[in-house]
């Protein structure tokens, strides 16, 4: 039976593939194929698996090398499609909500400046003239009501605990707010330890957290005490994210 299915997949590629020379094989399928430095004959999974079920014939491989070769295309493409996608993101915000029995909330926002982050945050409903850690938490995950899904400090690159002034930190550390006599914070810093949606410690779809006390710096995570407001970082509803509109062609057509 399965070879019935794998002839009927033969067939299908035939069709639809083509098995004419204008599709080039992968190097080493076939007998087109360059093989590996030593000479070796060298063969691209899909025909490796096809080999190892008996049906390693040149026409098949041939035909397999060119739906390997076609299956990579579609990947790449799709790959480019989400790199530039991901590229057009510069700014993120997470909006924070009050844990329960607190009244913490406010607004985190990240702007992408050239290589670094811009940092502000806007908090209310503070204790007036007090001071609370903020950091960024591994998971933006607010499903417990006393904020822990959102998991311990983001640390990726496995660093002690810090405050901002310290070049080795977690990612995830933004040091304090200072309330006013309102209970109003207004925080700004520039980091360069984090991305939005970059290789080095991407912070999009992770959590923000506010403490109920200071950070000191001490270990293991600043001794911060209980999180009184959370919130997710996603990509804000911003002009920095927004495409250029296309331009309308200043020529008419001729007629």
């Amino acid at each position: 039976m399965t070879r019935f299915l794998s002839i009927g997949l033969i067939i299908i590629a035939a069709t639809v593939f083509g098995t004419t020379s204008a599709t080039p094989a992968l190097a080493g399928c076939g007998p087109r194929g360059m093989g590996n430095s030593d000479g070796a004959p060298k063969k691209c999974p899909m025909c490796e698996k096809m080999g190892e079920r008996g049906m390693n014939k040149e026409m098949m491989q041939k035909m397999m090398c060119q739906m390997c070769i076609k299956k990579k295309m579609m990947k790449d493409i799709h790959h480019n499609m989400l790199t530039h996608s991901w590229s057009s993101i510069h700014e993120a915000v997470a909006v924070l909500h009050a844990t329960q029995g607190n009244t913490a909330t406010g607004v985190v926002r990240f702007l992408q400046v050239g290589p670094h982050i811009k940092i502000t945050a806007d908090v209310r409903g503070l204790e007036p003239n007090s001071t609370h850690a903020i950091h960024v938490h591994q998971y933006g995950d607010c499903t417990l009501s006393n904020g822990k899904s959102a998991g311990g400090h983001y640390n990726p690159e496995g660093h002690p605990h810090a405050l901002p002034d310290s070049d080795t930190r977690h990612a995830g550390d933004l040091g304090n707010l200072q309330a006013d006599g309102d209970g109003n914070a207004h925080y700004e810093t520039i980091v360069d330890n984090i991305s939005l949606v970059g290789h080095r410690n991407p912070i999009l779809g992770r959590g923000v957290i506010v403490h109920a006390k200071a950070d000191d710096g001490g270990q293991p995570t600043g001794n911060a005490g209980a999180r009184i407001a959370y919130g997710v970082i996603g990509i804000a509803n911003s002009p920095a994210n927004k495409p250029p509109a296309a331009t309308q062609p200043t020529t008419k057509p001729s007629r």
